[in-house]
């Protein structure tokens, strides 16, 4: 089968529009990028193995100071096996290795935002 330019542009257009919609370009891209991080000796297999492996899935619940945020979390995590990892927890651990802790943990007080 022979096609003039014009039925050769709709095939190809309409062919980017599948992968793109899809996300198999994305998909791809991504594939050939690890590829060429790892350099596995098998690639075959490497990538069935990147194909077949799950995303894992990630949530996040936010919540003013004072909401049950945090208790919520808890309770699905135990529900559907998630760990949790509350940023204010991480922020008063990491206050105690500060420069300035006493700074640290009262900004954390104020609800200000510590970088």
């Amino acid at each position: 089968i022979t096609m003039d330019k014009i039925q050769k542009y709709e095939f190809v257009k309409k062919s980017r529009e599948y992968l793109d919609e899809k996300k198999v370009t994305a998909l791809f891209k991504n594939l050939t990028k690890q590829l060429l991080i790892h350099r596995p000796d098998s690639p075959i297999d490497f990538l069935i193995n990147r194909i077949s492996k799950k995303e894992p899935i990630r949530v996040f619940l936010i919540g003013a100071p004072g909401s049950i945020a945090k208790m919520l979390a808890r309770r699905i995590s135990k529900e559907v096996e998630f760990t949790t990892i509350s940023a204010g927890e991480l922020m008063k651990k990491e206050s105690n290795r500060s420069i300035n802790p006493a700074e640290v943990k009262e900004e954390i007080d104020q609800f200000r935002v510590v970088c």
